[in-house]
Formats: structure tokens, C-alpha cells, sequence
């Protein structure tokens, strides 16, 4: 995959669905979700981290807490196939 390639975020979503081992903690979340998206593109860390912030910003990929904080409760990544409608 080039940085052109277009990319179909929401069947990336799905894919990652199987594939992401754990959602858990804001920096190992983050890393599993990028990890498995170099798997699943065929792509550098670098390109995947690119595409991990667009899963971020269409709303297929959310952090539900707070990164700057520790908090008691479990903070997880949130995959959305469907992301609600533009923002």
C-alpha cells in the first residue's frame, strides 16, 4: 500500500475488529490498534500511525477517558464500523 492508495476505512474498521487483541489503556490500545493495521495494509508504522489518526478523525476509532489523567476505571479504545454522522 502507497500513501495514495485510498483506504475503506470502515471494512479497515471491521477487519480490525478480529485482529486488535486488546482496546485497553490509552498507549497499548493505541499500539495494538497500530499494530494491527500494519498487518492488515501492509504498511510501515509510520503509515500506520497516519491512518490510525484518520480512524480518529472520521470517528471510526475513540478514546473514552481522559490520556493526561490516570483514573481508576478501565479506559479503552472504542471501534465504530459505523461512525455516527459527519461532524
Amino acid at each position: 500500500m502507497s500513501p495514495a492508495d485510498p483506504i475503506d476505512l470502515e471494512q479497515l474498521t471491521r477487519s480490525l475488529f478480529d485482529r486488535v487483541p486488546s482496546l485497553e489503556g490509552y498507549v497499548i490500545g493505541r499500539t495494538s490498534v497500530r499494530d494491527a493495521v500494519v498487518d492488515i495494509a501492509g504498511c510501515s508504522e509510520e503509515r500506520a500511525e497516519e491512518i490510525v489518526e484518520l480512524l480518529q478523525g472520521e470517528g471510526f476509532l475513540r478514546f473514552e477517558g481522559n490520556p493526561a489523567k490516570l483514573s481508576d476505571r478501565p479506559e479503552r479504545w472504542v471501534l465504530e464500523p459505523s461512525p455516527p454522522a459527519a461532524h
